[in-house]
């Protein structure tokens, strides 16, 4: 690069080209005078309609051909309320006989939204089996199909509306800015679903494998669901190594002492099972969780003082009972006559 190339370059001044630029106040800049007649709107699902077609297609909708022009917006920032409601007119069906009054119908009618106007002559004939009337509709809550009523007089009745010239709308949860594809109820619905089949799936192959085989010692002693898997875990109920030392301990029994050591199975695992650390420690093996009165532990830096003696020391003597059960066998092998 050039020295003069070089110089102009570290003359640039990026402050400037971040400036704002002031848009002169003056009536060309502006087209409110020539759209003063103009409706601005907002696509309700914009993931199924688009903005294009829908300029392009409304003319014919509204038989306009050649009489008006749309114009697509760019993205801005309106207020939360922003073309939030919309004038629908509803009917109401199943109106009871004797509610057939402007402030009832009117009643019924804020049911949905705010009421606008109530198309209902009482001094004339009711040819249809319907009222009609406006709502100012907020556009993110659902379509109501049916609202159940109590009667004063006893007994209850169910309103019916009919929303007029509603065309696109979710078939689920009757709100109007998606279709029922994507509808959130449906997707949580075919979760769930998807989820109880896995599950179902798990259960089916877990059933099939049978972990105490007929000619098992501990087959009758324990349930097929003490010693299968667990599903939150994946890991066995019980160790491979207990059930082994079980076995051993019934199959050295004599018979007169096999029923007494078949209790003596059956009840200690029943009393282990109540008590999760047992479960832990003595039944699968595992060791056991470390208790701590340091409620900041782990947060940050901390000063490891010994503060935790007494309360491990207790624990300990909690996890001995790893071997409560090889003890049990082996105390009631001695005590057995010698044959």
């Amino acid at each position: 690069m050039s020295p003069a190339m070089d110089k102009a370059m570290m003359a640039l001044s990026f402050e400037e080209e971040d400036e704002p630029f002031v848009l002169p106040n003056l009536p060309q800049f502006q087209s409110c005078e020539r759209n003063a007649q103009s409706l601005i709107g907002r696509i309700l699902n914009p993931d199924c309609q688009k903005m294009p077609g829908l300029i392009l297609d409304m003319p014919r909708k509204w038989q306009k051909q050649g009489k008006f022009r749309g114009v697509t917006l760019s993205k801005e920032n309106p207020p939360g309320d922003y073309i939030q409601y919309i004038n629908i007119w509803v009917q109401i069906h199943n109106i009871p006989l004797n509610y057939y009054t402007s402030k009832a119908i009117m009643a019924f009618g804020e049911i949905l939204g705010e009421v606008k106007v109530v198309s209902f002559d009482p001094d004339k004939p009711q040819v249809h089996d319907y009222v009609r009337v406006l709502l100012r509709f907020n556009v993110s809550k659902p379509l109501r199909k049916s609202k159940v009523i109590d009667l004063k007089e006893g007994g209850s009745t169910v309103l019916y509306f009919n929303y007029e010239r509603v065309q696109k709308r979710c078939y689920e949860c009757q709100r109007l800015n998606h279709e029922k594809d994507v509808c959130p109820l449906m997707i949580k619905k075919r979760k769930d679903a998807a989820l109880l089949r896995r599950q179902r799936i798990i259960q089916e192959k877990m059933d099939a494998v049978l972990f105490l085989k007929a000619d098992d010692p501990l087959y009758g002693v324990l349930s097929e669901y003490q010693v299968s898997i667990c599903p939150s875990s994946g890991k066995r109920k019980i160790s491979q190594e207990v059930l082994e030392e079980m076995r051993r301990y019934i199959l050295m029994a004599t018979e007169n002492d096999k029923l007494v050591c078949i209790d003596r199975v059956w009840s200690s695992v029943s009393e282990m099972e109540k008590d999760p650390i047992l479960q832990k420690t003595v039944l699968r093996l595992e060791a056991a969780p470390e208790l701590t009165k340091q409620l900041d532990k782990g947060k940050g830096r901390v000063f490891d003082f010994d503060l935790n003696t007494s309360v491990k020391s207790k624990f300990n003597e909690k996890v001995n009972e790893r071997k409560l059960m090889a003890s049990s066998m082996k105390a009631h092998r001695s005590e057995r006559p010698q044959q």
